[in-house]
């Protein structure tokens, strides 16, 4: 894993900091270079929001996809985050020495591991890339199929660009998430502080380790921010599950939602191109109308999912499922996927647990708790909405926008803006991107189909 720091603060740090602390304490704007004692008057005493006017940039590379979506994206919501995307880019899964790297990453992070779990390690991720490049031409030309049924106004050039996007995006269930990505993150120094503190697992150390060590050749002075006690690792991900079954479908059960009688709904203009809904004051009483969900869906759609990051989500929990998407389903290969998912669960008997999770497949299922407000879920449903993404992640947003149908509160007018931009106004706005899908429709129903691709 390589951290590498490629954008920091304009002025130097402890400047920044001592700017905007002083600019609290006195008549006017403060003048000259003069530098306050940060650890005694800010940092030991808790007012860590001037941490937060330092930004820094990393990229990160060689960094293991779980370690992301388990790791660096499970719960802080501070920070902006542009990762290698596992639906297009072809070279994630096709490099001759992945296998060999992967093993490296083990004997990294958890070097205890004995003799007989890494060859059982080694056998399970090359049962996985096997089975994964044995089908994808297969599912390439269903993907075409598909693109066919589902979109009539896709053109030929469309279904040459995307058919293989879409096969990759759901046979990528096969692919264990020890797999390396990379990612361009941008966060402030109270987030890092809070991240480095908090690292529960070796990778989550080595990573906060490295990205500290960026900003302390910046500013050793700042040393005292990166304290922790090495020894002490509390993980309280539970990561085991030996329940496994075959999902076809993602589920979601919506568990409350607060009444609407005071909500307030936006116009398009609110929300596109520039969404306004968490910044104009007119749309404030939507912030204390909640909607909570359990859903459980694929560790691949965790990852889409945590981009939202207005929306509370409670522990996530392994349950043994897999998910099989309809590219996957089509293939005929469910024997297959039992057999790497017995592989990866038979695992958790003997390896460290966060070695388990860093193994776990795209595919494996994990459950959780989501709350979020209505401007929050308004802008999901209109982005997860959009036939631009990914088949689960609408799937998973059609169930909650039916369930909702279905509350006693629920009105018309809020149904309506529980949809993707080319409902609201009639027309894609996706430019290039646009689906091919039939935009003519008669009711709601017929515009939310179950999609395949």
């Amino acid at each position: 894993m390589q951290v590498k720091l490629i954008s920091k603060p304009d002025k130097d740090i402890l400047s920044s900091m001592s700017y905007a602390a002083r600019t609290c304490y006195e008549d006017s704007e403060p003048e000259g270079n003069k530098i306050i004692n940060i650890q005694k008057r800010i940092f030991d005493t808790g007012h860590h929001s001037i941490l937060q006017h330092p930004y820094f940039t990393f990229f990160i590379e060689g960094i293991a996809i779980s370690n992301v979506t388990l790791g660096l994206h499970l719960n802080a919501p501070f920070y902006t985050s542009s990762q290698r995307s596992g639906r297009f880019c072809f070279g994630m899964f096709s490099d001759p020495h992945i296998t060999e790297s992967c093993i490296s990453y083990v004997l990294q992070f958890f070097p205890q591991t004995t003799d007989s779990d890494l060859k059982n390690i080694q056998r399970y991720i090359d049962k996985c890339i096997q089975l994964y490049h044995q089908n994808i031409d297969s599912a390439t030309k269903i993907a075409e199929m598909f693109i066919r049924q589902e979109r009539p106004k896709a053109s030929d050039k469309y279904i040459q660009q995307n058919a293989r996007k879409f096969a990759q995006e759901q046979l990528r269930v096969l692919i264990p998430t020890i797999f390396p990505t990379a990612l361009t993150f941008t966060a402030n120094l109270s987030t890092i502080v809070a991240l480095y503190r908090s690292a529960w697992d070796k990778p989550m150390r080595h990573l906060t380790h490295s990205m500290a060590q960026e900003i302390l050749a910046l500013e050793p002075s700042l040393a005292y921010m990166f304290q922790r006690d090495e020894d002490l690792l509390i993980d309280s991900i539970i990561a085991k599950s030996r329940n496994y079954s075959l999902e076809y479908d993602p589920k979601l059960q919506l568990l409350s939602m607060d009444d609407l009688n005071k909500a307030v709904y936006p116009q398009p203009s609110d929300t596109h191109p520039v969404d306004t809904l968490h910044f104009a004051p007119g749309f404030m009483p939507n912030n204390v109308i909640d909607i909570t969900t359990r859903i459980e869906i694929s560790l691949a759609t965790t990852g889409q999912d945590q981009r939202h990051r207005q929306i509370r989500r409670g522990p996530f929990l392994f349950t043994g499922g897999f998910y099989c998407p309809p590219i996957v389903k089509e293939l005929d290969i469910a024997n297959q996927l039992s057999q790497i998912s017995e592989m990866w669960l038979t695992l958790s008997e003997t390896v460290h647990p966060a070695l388990f999770r860093s193994l776990a497949p795209y595919g494996a299922m994990g459950t959780y708790v989501k709350r979020g407000n209505l401007n929050a879920i308004l802008h999901e449903q209109e982005k997860r909405l959009c036939w631009c993404t990914q088949q689960e992640i609408y799937e998973i947003s059609r169930q909650l926008r039916n369930a909702i149908s279905r509350h006693p509160s629920c009105t018309p007018q809020l149904l309506a803006l529980l949809s993707p931009r080319c409902f609201q106004c009639g027309k894609c706005e996706e430019g290039t991107r646009y689906c091919g899908r039939d935009l003519t429709f008669s009711d709601l129903r017929s515009f939310f189909p179950k999609r395949k691709v």
